[in-house]
């Protein structure tokens, strides 16, 4: 299991699970996934939730791989999308 939880300074705002459901635990993977954001008043969040599937995941990538399309379906499912900014290396 793959377990994500976001923190604003003490206060945990976020938090993902993803199970592997498949037979074949080496190569493309089935996941089952539970996304939330917590309420805070403070941070002008609402309580929100959903599930989803994500298939046929290469678990030959990094992990960080799993928390970007996790990201990127919570980001659809909640229309919380915005537009892309560019990054800025230093």
């Amino acid at each position: 299991m793959l377990k994500v939880v976001v923190y604003v300074n003490d206060i945990e705002v976020a938090r993902a699970h993803a199970g592997n459901v498949s037979n074949d635990v080496n190569e493309l993977c089935d996941y089952e996934v539970r996304v939330n954001e917590r309420e805070s008043e403070q941070l002008g969040i609402e309580e929100k939730a959903v599930r989803f599937d994500i298939s046929q995941h290469n678990r030959q990538q990094t992990a960080w791989t799993l928390v970007e399309k996790i990201a990127a379906m919570w980001l659809e499912k909640t229309g919380a999308r915005e537009p892309r900014t560019r990054l800025q290396t230093h």
